[in-house]
Order: C-alpha cells, then sequence, then structure tokens
C-alpha cells in the first residue's frame, strides 16, 4: 500500500469518525435537556445521570481516536 492510499483511508476513517461523533454528541445533549427537565425527585434521574456521564466519556474516547487519525502535515514535505 503506497503512502497516499494509507493517507487518502486515514482522512475519510477520522472525517466519518468525527461525523459520527458529532452526531452522537447532539444526540447526548438532547437527552441531556430532557433529564434536567425531569422533576429533582424522579428516581430514575440518577440512573441517566450514569447514562449521560458513560455516553460523554465514549463521545471524548471517539473524538480522540478521530482525531489521532488526522493525517499529520509535515513541513518541508
Amino acid at each position: 500500500m503506497s503512502r497516499t492510499e494509507a493517507t487518502g483511508i486515514r482522512t475519510v476513517l477520522s472525517e466519518r469518525l468525527l461525523q459520527f461523533a458529532a452526531d452522537r454528541a447532539l444526540q447526548t445533549r438532547e437527552f441531556e435537556r430532557r433529564v434536567a427537565a425531569l422533576p429533582a425527585d424522579s428516581p430514575a434521574r440518577a440512573s441517566m445521570g450514569a447514562t449521560l456521564s458513560a455516553a460523554k466519556a465514549w463521545e471524548a474516547g471517539l473524538l480522540w481516536v478521530a482525531w489521532r487519525l488526522q493525517p499529520r502535515s509535515r513541513i518541508g514535505a
């Protein structure tokens, strides 16, 4: 595999992961707004908070991987 092909694959994969993670982040924020609208004494609110925390950590991991897959530019290359 040539260096150009590898860079192209990395770019495409990174862009798709970024798009996927951004979509999930928007859905998570919408879910977060809905949870915030629940009464404070709702028994399900605590477990939903844990779910939101897990979703945010997962999104952060996806974004990190997508960022790491971005091809690096070289000065003078």
